[in-house]
């Protein structure tokens, strides 16, 4: 059998992942979820937050 090659731009989205953040709470609790989410979009990652409808602008706003 013969050596799997990829190139980087190939192993990177093989990489990435769809992942789902469930935050609850006052906005102490939340943010930090929020920063999580942003660094992992950063990373390239397709990222959803679950949490409180009020906290909705924060997020639409930070990305």
């Amino acid at each position: 059998m013969a050596p799997l090659h990829i190139t980087h731009a190939e192993w990177r989205v093989a990489k990435t992942m769809r992942i789902t953040l469930f935050a609850f709470g006052s906005r102490g609790d939340v943010q930090p979820h929020i920063a999580l989410g942003v660094g992992l979009r950063a990373a390239g990652h397709s990222v959803r937050i679950v949490t409180h409808a009020l906290f909705e602008p924060l997020i639409t706003r930070l990305g």
